[in-house]
């Protein structure tokens, strides 16, 4: 999604995944958050893994309108979804003049927040006790040919990886993944950009890092690649997840455990719906091995941020039916391990802001 186009019918694209997005998984990223760093917001529990979970979202504009652009974090703690249903409050929410379009999240080991904001076409670095409707980041990351910023995953040396829409330069026509250094801040030239013919990237939105494996879902030709980690340039993928029987169907969010590869596809209309789907981490097969529909009973509402705990349970944001403006519910869901076909979710909690998409656990 370009920034402030809001998400239309036809999937021109918002995970991210957890993201990163965005994403715990680190907007993707299947190592679990280690406790370090400092206090969290006040209510929401202490400095400890297994505790949190992060979304992007929107909030209301006016007393009655929502807007589907996520331009806040909301951060609730574990608990209170696994046992709660219904609407419930954040314990915090980090939110500001810097950002309007937030669609890519990720966590590091001390549970500072990166955001990518299609808006500035930026990372924003915010700390991890962040709390206020008018917080400024530690860090804004801006780059030359940063156009659309939407993905975004950590390797375990800090560096910063970002997925970016945006066309850029003549090189990178459909898309191409940034590498920034850890800790980079201000103008930054990155390390490494992968892009070009060779690369198959075609409006890339998800990233997960598993291992020495690059993961992204590629949001227009509705398909799934891994490169190497070190990849750099125009080069081809290492495996392509693609075709009828792949199941996939406007991939956005993806995250890695346990030897599985699992991708929200927000889908593209009505008709059309949205879905989990799971796939062998090794081999070349594009056939699923699980598929979470978007039947009654399980009450998929455009899935785009998507992240997986320590058990495996799959968190999921919901970012609203395709083709229509806004998810008025704001819905996270948390589906059990190893859940097949149309099953319902253990919990799902509304009223997690609107159209809910990026998705991070710590």
């Amino acid at each position: 999604m370009k920034a402030n186009l809001g998400r239309a019918a036809s999937g021109a694209l918002i995970f991210a995944g957890c993201l990163l997005t965005l994403a715990g998984c680190n907007n993707g990223n299947s190592s679990q958050s280690t406790p370090s760093g400092p206090t969290p917001p006040p209510g929401c529990g202490t400095a400890t893994a297994n505790s949190r979970v992060y979304v992007t979202a929107g909030t209301l504009t006016s007393s009655s309108s929502p807007t589907n652009n996520p331009n806040a974090i909301f951060i609730f703690t574990q608990s209170s979804i696994l046992n709660s249903t219904g609407s419930i409050s954040p314990c915090a929410q980090v939110a500001g003049p810097s950002f309007t379009s937030a669609f890519g999240l990720a966590l590091d080991s001390s549970a500072n927040m990166y955001i990518t904001d299609q808006a500035s076409n930026t990372v924003q670095v915010y700390g991890a006790s962040t709390n206020g409707s008018s917080a400024s980041p530690q860090r804004t990351i801006s780059s030359t040919n940063l156009s659309a910023p939407f993905g975004i995953a950590l390797d375990t040396a800090g560096n910063i990886y970002v997925s970016a829409q945006g066309t850029g330069t003549s090189s990178n026509p459909n898309g191409a993944i940034f590498v920034f250094p850890a800790n980079s801040s201000g103008a930054v030239n990155p390390t490494r950009v992968i892009a070009g013919s060779k690369t198959g990237l075609d409006q890339p939105a998800g990233l997960a890092i598993s291992g020495s494996t690059l993961y992204v879902t590629n949001e227009a030709s509705s398909n799934v690649e891994t490169f190497n980690l070190t990849a750099n340039g125009n080069v081809a993928p290492l495996r392509t997840i693609s075709g009828t029987n792949s199941g996939l169907n406007t991939p956005i969010g993806v995250s890695v455990r346990s030897g599985f590869i699992y991708v929200s596809n927000h889908g593209t209309a009505s008709s059309s719906p949205g879905s989990i789907t799971a796939y062998n981490a090794t081999g070349t097969s594009s056939l699923p091995v699980r598929t979470i529909t978007s039947a009654s009973s399980s009450g998929l509402f455009g899935p785009a941020g998507l992240a997986l705990d320590a058990s495996s349970r799959l968190w999921v944001g919901e970012a609203g039916p395709p083709g229509t403006s806004n998810n008025p519910t704001g819905t996270l869901a948390v589906y059990p391990a190893g859940a097949n076909g149309s099953v319902a979710p253990t919990t799902s909690v509304t009223g997690v802001g609107y159209s809910t998409w990026a998705v991070a656990l710590f």
